[in-house]
Parts: structure tokens; sequence; C-alpha cells
């Protein structure tokens, strides 16, 4: 379970994801902007989420396979797709495309340390 500013997600024992709460920016991963009771999150069917996290105004999902998706309001990049865009429904990330890899000579950190920022 993972609680944002205004909304909210659960994982049921099977692997499904539940939201509720403000869904302004597209956060409860419905195709809509609506606030929302309990509800579970269909664009996630058939996919076994194993941890959420819910950001200001998104939220990420990864599943058991290592994939992550994220939804919600894209301001400042956070959603991980190289652009600024909302996204309504859940969207894989493209992992490989924003994995670093350091030279043997340097190494790297990722940090994300914003309060608009969620993790998984």
């Amino acid at each position: 379970m993972s609680a944002g500013d205004l909304h909210s997600l659960a994982i049921t024992a099977d692997g499904a994801v539940w939201s509720w709460g403000r869904g302004t920016f597209g956060e409860l991963g419905h195709g809509d902007e609506k606030d929302q009771p309990p509800k579970k999150i269909e664009a996630l069917a058939g996919q076994r989420v194993v941890a959420v996290s819910a950001g200001s105004d998104h939220s990420l999902a990864r599943t058991a396979n290592g994939s992550v998706w994220s939804w919600g309001g894209g301001g400042d990049g956070v959603l991980g797709h190289g652009d600024e865009q909302n996204q309504l429904l859940p969207k894989k990330i493209d992992i490989e495309e924003w994995v670093v890899r350091p030279t043997p000579k340097k190494r790297t950190r990722a940090s994300a340390a914003s309060p608009k920022t969620a993790s998984v």
C-alpha cells in the first residue's frame, strides 16, 4: 500500500492494483481525470504487481518480471517516458533507455529526491 498527497494505491494478494482518491492528473490509472472511490486498475490486468508507490500527482508499479509502469502527472519528466505528458493509463517504462552504464574508472549513482517523485 502507498499513499500520495491525495490518492492511494493497494495491491491485492493476486497482484491486482486498486486506487482511490484524487484523479486530477490521471494518477488513479483509470483513463480519466476523475476522483474515485476504491477501484481496480483494469489497465494492469494480466500483470502481477509486487510493489506500488504513489507520488504527489503520479503513480508507479513494479511487476514480478521486473517491468516498471507509470501514470499520472508527467511534469518534470517524472513518469520516465522521455517527455512531460500526463498518462491517464499505466504505461510501461522503457528501462533499457534509461540505464546508466558506468565506465570502469567512474562510479555513478542515481537519486530522486523530489517531493514529486515516487519510488518502487
